[in-house]
């Protein structure tokens, strides 16, 4: 997600979002943390759903 789309998400102004990488650091990294902790779980799923695929095709070959 773009800072835009985090700011939107979280419903505040962007403006604000930005400003709190300098006067909330703490808060900020916890927030791009939360949101690159959810972006490794989706992508783990997929890889997860793409061995159970292989795995599939070799046991029908």
């Amino acid at each position: 997600m773009t800072k835009v789309q985090i700011a939107h998400f979280l419903n505040i102004d962007v403006k604000t979002f930005r400003n709190w990488k300098t006067t909330r650091p703490n808060l900020y990294q916890t927030i791009m943390k939360g949101f690159k902790f959810d972006d490794m779980l989706n992508q783990s799923k997929k890889n997860y759903e793409n061995m159970i695929k292989i795995k599939e095709k070799k046991a029908f070959q």
